[in-house]
């Protein structure tokens, strides 16, 4: 097809739901032909706090769904206050100077699930449910798909709760960084297995996190001749060096989160960082389900 036949084709008044052409010149005529159409669909898969039907990924299917506005005086809105997805019967063209109202839900379905989450017995939207949760959908996918049921997440929350003591000595004095670090592993520990709940503590994390930065400090020391022992003129050289405050700041925290751990604690962060570093991130991603099987009921790191 030729680029004037493909636009001339892309330019025919569209039928909504009719079947999209996906061949790239067409795509390409589609999106010149509806350019209004087609920044509002890169827009949208883009756009945070929101997700995007994987049918809507594709642009031609966005608009044979959709269809193109009937003017400009149309926006797309969402049709139920809960959606937070972009797909089909989820989103309709609306007149901007209308009064923004929304359709009741439809009742959940028996057998399957697009919207709603069973939590207790009862059907819940997606969107109050991440809120319960403490995280956003996007961040609770990975989770769900592992065939992780949503009473179990909120039950994980609890663990995760339980695990956390405020008064860690390994945790940074500063406030503002001590619940930066508790907001990123309430956020990880909800993407654990939850047969991994109890192994996946707070100490666990830092000291995973740790590790890398050690290694990655000692690293840049060394390249410069400056990790071993050195000369008194070097070792002062060493003092004024950014890596060496990183190594000297997280060391005796990292060794205080390893000492807690029974797992890790006979190794050393002095000269066993080679061995040790694998090892935690191997468990790291069988916590997760990444990257490693996940058979077994076991806890061990």
């Amino acid at each position: 097809m030729s680029a004037v036949s493909a636009l001339h084709k892309a330019t025919t008044p569209l039928r909504r739901g009719a079947p999209p052409d996906s061949s790239q010149q067409t795509i390409a005529a589609l999106m010149q032909a509806h350019p209004r159409e087609a920044a509002l669909h890169k827009a949208i898969l883009t756009k945070r706090g929101t997700g995007v039907a994987a049918a809507w990924q594709k642009f031609e299917q966005f608009l044979a769904d959709l269809g193109p506005a009937p003017d400009d005086e149309h926006e797309l809105r969402f049709v139920y206050a809960d959606a937070f997805v972009y797909g089909p019967g989820l989103v309709a063209w609306v007149k901007r100077d209308a009064p923004r109202e929304f359709k009741p839900r439809p009742s959940p379905p028996t057998e399957t699930y697009s919207q709603w989450a069973q939590v207790g017995g009862k059907p819940v939207s997606y969107s109050d449910f991440a809120r319960a949760a403490g995280g956003t959908f996007k961040e609770l996918a990975p989770v769900l798909n592992a065939k992780v049921t949503p009473d179990e997440i909120l039950d994980q929350k609890a663990t995760a709760e339980r695990h956390i003591r405020q008064d860690a000595s390994w945790l940074p004095p500063q406030p503002e960084r001590r619940e930066a670090f508790l907001a990123a592993y309430r956020l990880w520990h909800m993407q654990v297995l939850p047969k991994f709940a109890d192994a996946a503590t707070p100490e666990f994390l830092f000291l995973y996190i740790a590790v890398g930065q050690l290694m990655k400090a000692r690293d840049e020391l060394d390249a410069i001749g400056l990790f071993s022992k050195t000369s008194n003129a070097k070792r002062q050289q060493r003092e004024d060096q950014p890596a060496w405050k990183r190594y000297c700041e997280l060391l005796p925290k990292a060794q205080a989160a390893l000492a807690s751990i029974p797992t890790y604690n006979s190794y050393s962060l002095f000269n066993e960082l080679e061995e040790l570093h694998p090892r935690i991130t191997a468990a790291e991603q069988r916590f997760r389900g990444v990257g490693a099987k996940t058979g077994g009921a076991s806890g061990q790191h």
